[in-house]
């Protein structure tokens, strides 16, 4: 359950929808669903040095196999 103070401050009402969006940090944030996709800028940063297609597709493979075993 979403504490009553964020839902007010998210604009969210009985039944509204979130979404958990992963920072840079490994944390999460919280926006309401409806949110205007501006409301995102600046949650994702840009990688240091850039990354080819294939290494974003190993690293999405570890953190799958990462998520799924610390889910047991």
């Amino acid at each position: 359950m979403i504490p009553k103070k964020v839902r007010e401050k998210l604009g969210l009402g009985v039944g509204g929808r979130v979404l958990f969006i992963e920072d840079s940090r490994g944390g999460f944030r919280i926006v309401a669903a409806k949110s205007d996709v501006r409301a995102l800028k600046g949650i994702v940063t840009k990688p240091r040095v850039p990354v080819s297609v294939e290494e974003m597709q190993k690293a999405m493979a570890r953190r799958a196999v990462r998520s799924i075993r610390d889910s047991r």
